[in-house]
């Protein structure tokens, strides 16, 4: 099982996966090793067990796709940490395990044109009230055509900044061409309405994803929930983010929570309206920019389309990125 080893930041197999195996053939210590490599995690040997009590063809077939991804998996023959999160494509869903507790969510991921990419990593780093730098294809395709319309990029808190000095351009200067220009960036202010929502999961990788809230939380009453650029979007932010914590911490906690409800951007009250209450003071002492997670906590995502739910029975789910049909093509060769 040439992925025991996978590296999921670069998307490769580990060359000591290889190394290990030819020394075990040498030393006529094949079946020994191949024992060792097994996976004991018990999701895997649900999987197991539901396959040789499956008579169903084409559910065989799905089952032995998905024990043959878990064994992708880093380290996949020890036990996970006991703090860990899976957040799993086909069920659009996210697991947040800390022992026997697991706190479950809805999940938003990429679409057939930008999937989601699967891989392995640590989440690091929360970051409440993110600025979005916005990539350079929505600028190009979405928002170039508005420039000169300042009503435009203020209802969106949309900033044009010089990309080198950071310095802000006068929305009322900003045109095509500069829109056009990658020497200019388009950044959204943080806070209410921002479209990666009031909280980002940051974590180590090579395809510029993260998990973070959304400003349409209605996208988590669809079915299908493939909506995005790549990231993925999560139904409890402030739920998660506790989670992250190392320790049961009411001060962080509440912190957070006002972080994340403030707003960060109130309107004066309209000249000569005193009926119209004045927005509250934000209390600055209250407010928190960004958490480092310590210790980090590892974040798998992964891509089976049979996953326990909410209640942890195992489910069966669409193979919506047609990954399982592509990997049961070749396994048909050893089935």
């Amino acid at each position: 099982r040439y992925a025991q080893l996978y590296d999921g930041y670069r998307g490769i197999p580990v060359i000591t996966y290889f190394n290990q195996l030819v020394n075990k053939i040498s030393h006529d210590s094949i079946t020994a090793f191949l024992h060792e490599v097994t996976p004991q995690d018990s999701f895997y040997l649900r999987l197991k067990s539901m396959l040789a009590k499956e008579s169903s063809r084409a559910m065989r077939e799905k089952i032995t796709c998905n024990m043959e991804k878990f064994r992708w998996l880093k380290n996949s023959n020890k036990p996970m940490p006991s703090k860990h999160v899976i957040a799993n494509i086909p069920s659009y869903s996210l697991h947040a395990h800390d022992g026997d507790s697991v706190l479950t969510m809805r999940i938003g991921c990429g679409t057939q044109l930008t999937k989601t990419p699967l891989l392995e990593s640590e989440i690091f780093r929360m970051d409440i009230n993110p600025q979005w730098i916005i990539p350079r294809s929505i600028i190009e395709n979405d928002i170039a055509r508005h420039a000169g319309d300042v009503a435009y990029f203020e209802k969106r808190r949309y900033q044009v900044k010089e990309r080198q000095t950071g310095k802000v351009v006068d929305l009322s200067q900003v045109n095509s061409d500069m829109l056009h220009d990658s020497r200019y960036l388009v950044v959204q202010q943080g806070g209410k309405g921002n479209s990666l929502g009031r909280i980002i999961f940051r974590f180590n990788n090579n395809f510029s994803i993260y998990l973070h809230d959304t400003s349409s939380p209605g996208v988590f009453s669809r079915e299908s929930r493939d909506v995005s650029h790549g990231c993925i979007r999560v139904e409890k932010p402030y739920e998660l983010a506790v989670f992250m914590l190392d320790e049961k911490d009411e001060e962080t906690a509440a912190r957070i929570k006002y972080s994340m409800t403030v707003d960060l951007h109130p309107q004066p009250r309209p000249e000569g309206e005193e009926t119209v209450p004045e927005p509250p003071a934000i209390d600055k002492d209250k407010l928190v920019s960004s958490l480092n997670v310590k210790p980090g906590v590892p974040i798998y995502i992964t891509y089976f389309t049979i996953f326990p739910n909410a209640w942890g029975n195992l489910v069966s789910y669409p193979d919506v990125y047609g990954y399982d049909e592509f990997l049961i093509t070749h396994l048909k060769k050893y089935m």
